[in-house]
């Protein structure tokens, strides 16, 4: 089926102008006229978009919550539709050993305005936790942060858990922070690595096309 053009323009520069009300119209307006798939894919360009933009520094915090409160509430209305996009369940945590929140709390609203199921466990979560909450909520992805270098083997500690578990080929895991690096993904069998929040954004929805 052919993009319908004007639909995903506007409802990308609406989340990017931070607009809830307009995005939250023109969602509407898609599921009437059976564009809604055209609206969602514009919602995640533009909330991808604005990530980048936050990354390099040219958005504020204020306006990034904006945005994705303005995707979160176009894709609430989208979801109660027919649009029949999947929402899959992310576990989402700073490791064991490390109290530091505020990037993964960005990377909440962001994934959140994508239209992932986020289920924040929080900040110095023990592996055995994660482990526990990526079954009982039949997580598809696993995603930690870390600032403190002291917390990196926690990481290698949760991809053995989760093999131990029987269920580390049916969750992608995803890992960033200042200490981590793509040699280190690699090292300890991690699916994904990104340098910031918006490439977490960008892989984690290349990973799941049924949300497009």
């Amino acid at each position: 089926m052919a993009m319908d053009a004007e639909t995903y323009v506007m409802a990308k520069k609406s989340v990017m102008d931070h607009e809830s009300d307009a995005v939250v119209s023109i969602c509407r307006d898609a599921v009437n006229v059976g564009t809604a798939h055209d609206a969602v894919r514009g919602i995640q360009d533009g909330l991808i978009e604005t990530a980048e933009l936050f990354d390099l520094g040219r958005v504020t915090m204020a306006q990034m919550s904006s945005s994705c409160m303005a995707a979160k509430a176009g894709m609430d209305v989208l979801s109660t539709s027919a649009c029949s996009i999947s929402h899959p369940a992310i576990i989402l945590a700073t490791i064991e050993g490390d109290r530091h929140s505020q990037g993964k709390d960005v990377l909440r609203l962001e994934l959140s305005g994508l239209g992932f199921n986020v289920i924040d466990l929080g900040s110095d979560v023990p592996v055995d936790v994660i482990i526990k909450e990526a079954i009982d909520r039949n997580a598809e992805a696993v995603v930690t942060s870390v600032i403190m270098s002291t917390a990196l083997p926690n990481e290698m500690v949760l991809e053995e858990r989760l093999r131990t578990a029987g269920i580390r080929d049916k969750v992608i895991t995803c890992i960033g922070g200042p200490p981590t690096t793509q040699a280190w993904a690699d090292r300890i069998g991690a699916d994904i690595w990104t340098r910031n929040s918006s490439g977490c954004m960008k892989r984690l929805l290349e990973s799941f096309p049924s949300m497009r």
